[in-house]
């Protein structure tokens, strides 16, 4: 018997297949108008086609691709990753799909996911290419063999390129293994002599081995063959800070910010050179545009790129938020426990919040890293007063004083040491003995705070003016005159 219902099914099944056919054509000519707005690098426009291409045909695979590419162009990362991945699903060549995927990934920190991506199956270039992300994700990840494996892969696949050269150079040193480190970067030099990232890494080497005048010159060479490059113009400006060229390290920070505004750590340097020259309003406002800009990247962001936290940190910590400040310096400080300068403000941090007690836990568990720098070894004296451990301070002393030279600084603190033992005459004696003039502004604090402890009014008040005639505007120097006076009368 005849089924009734089959011209119906026959005329649905003609319908959808010529409906299909016409989505596909148009789907065809939607990424050929995309195509030729993109080799004219109107990418806005082929944006379009591409998502007129897409909705009619969500499987036309050219189109996801070239979707792929322009959402990477626009930095909508996140979103570009997604059309890689169903490309591949499409069966995209890896070869095409492959290489700008690991890009994206390395550019959101997603560096699990680079080093899973399979490179065997890859042309010789892109295996090349994704080996160097993929050394770059493991050491970002914190694992040096991996890193160097991946690397030397790489240099096996290509011998004579100088990235991967300059990158193993870059590696060494960041290893601290010198010797490697020129190794690598003399081959690069062959090849390529006034490269600029070699230059770079040369200039590094010679900072390393402290020889500033070479790592001047060479930084100031790498400089001039590329201008734009923001960690080489990092490099020279702050090895004009260290020899004390503020101008040079102006000129130089203040290129680069025409070029990549945004960049935090030349941001950070600008906003340290405005301090040195004593333009403070000018600091302080910098700090504060990195503190604005740092607060807009999420924290998962700076906790894998920890020198973000390490900005953040001391701009929020120059801009008086300390509490901000304390948080960020706390993550970075338990990733890199041997940064001194990071320990340092974080425990002035913990003291400004007074909260000594644990400024002295952060300075106590970093004991052996601090223990050779004088200026964090006297702050963790101090503390070791204001938490009454006077003992500690003192057996501390006798040690340092075996391995610095800095008599006059110990004197000091064994004065304050006496001090806190609440033996003012002793103190007082002792301060005479071992400085017969007073210079110095910290010198004359203690021996104000001396003098009026053992009665000698007029000598402090001598003292706390000499003070204010040094520093006209310390508002400090003012309330200790108010306090000298208070406690005698007849000098009123």
């Amino acid at each position: 018997m005849r089924n009734k219902n089959q011209p119906t099914s026959i005329l649905i099944i003609s319908i959808l297949t010529l409906f299909c056919s016409y989505a596909f054509s148009q789907s065809a000519i939607d990424y050929e108008k995309a195509l030729r707005s993109f080799n004219q690098e109107n990418f806005d426009e082929a944006y379009v086609y591409l998502k007129n291409a897409l909705q009619d045909n969500p499987s036309h695979l050219q189109s996801k691709l070239m979707m792929a590419d322009i959402l990477l162009r626009r930095n909508q990362t996140r979103a570009a990753i997604v059309e890689y991945q169903e490309s591949l699903i499409l069966g995209a060549d890896l070869d095409i799909a492959y290489l700008p995927l690991a890009q994206a990934y390395s550019r959101i920190m997603e560096y699990k996911k680079v080093i899973k991506l399979m490179t065997h199956k890859l042309s010789a270039k892109n295996n090349f290419e994704i080996s160097m992300l993929q050394a770059i994700a493991y050491e970002n990840l914190e694992r040096p063999n991996n890193t160097l494996e991946k690397y030397e892969h790489a240099l096996e696949l290509q011998p004579e390129n100088i990235t991967v050269l300059n990158n193993l150079a870059s590696f060494y040193l960041r290893q601290d293994n010198i010797v490697q480190s020129k190794i690598f970067i003399t081959k690069a030099s062959k090849i390529n002599s006034s490269n600029a990232f070699t230059l770079h890494i040369r200039g590094q080497i010679s900072e390393k081995e402290g020889d500033i005048l070479e790592a001047l010159a060479l930084f100031k060479e790498a400089y001039i063959n590329l201008p734009t490059e923001p960690f080489i113009s990092r490099s020279l400006a702050n090895i004009y800070v260290t020899l004390k060229q503020l101008d040079e390290a102006r000129d130089v920070v203040d290129n680069i910010l025409i070029i990549t505004p945004d960049e935090p750590f030349i941001m950070l340097l600008s906003a340290r050179l405005y301090g040195m020259n004593n333009n403070n309003e000018l600091a302080i406002k910098a700090y504060g545009e990195i503190a604005t800009k740092m607060a807009l990247i999420p924290n998962e962001q700076l906790l894998k790129q920890t020198e973000l936290l390490l900005v953040s940190g001391l701009a929020f910590y120059m801009t008086g938020n300390y509490e901000t400040a304390r948080n960020k310096l706390i993550n970075y400080v338990s990733q890199n426990p041997e940064s001194l300068y990071a320990i340092e403000i974080l425990v002035d941090t913990h003291i400004r919040l007074n909260e000594s007690k644990v400024a002295l836990k952060v300075m106590e568990t970093h004991y052996d890293t601090i223990k050779n720098n004088l200026s964090l070894s006297l702050v963790l004296c101090d503390l070791y007063i204001q938490t009454n451990k006077i003992y500690q301070c003192q057996s501390f002393i006798s040690e340092l004083r075996k391995t610095h030279n800095a008599k006059r600084v110990f004197d000091l603190m064994q004065v304050k040491i006496l001090q806190a033992r609440n033996k003012h005459q002793e103190a007082l004696k002792y301060f005479e003995q071992h400085f017969t003039d007073t210079t110095g502004q910290e010198v004359k604090k203690i021996a104000v705070m001396l003098y009026l402890q053992n009665g000698q009014q007029k000598r402090a008040l001598g003292l706390v003016n000499e003070l204010i005639e040094l520093v006209s505007g310390n508002l400090a120097y003012q309330l200790l005159k108010v306090e000298v006076l208070t406690r005698s009368p007849q000098l009123q």
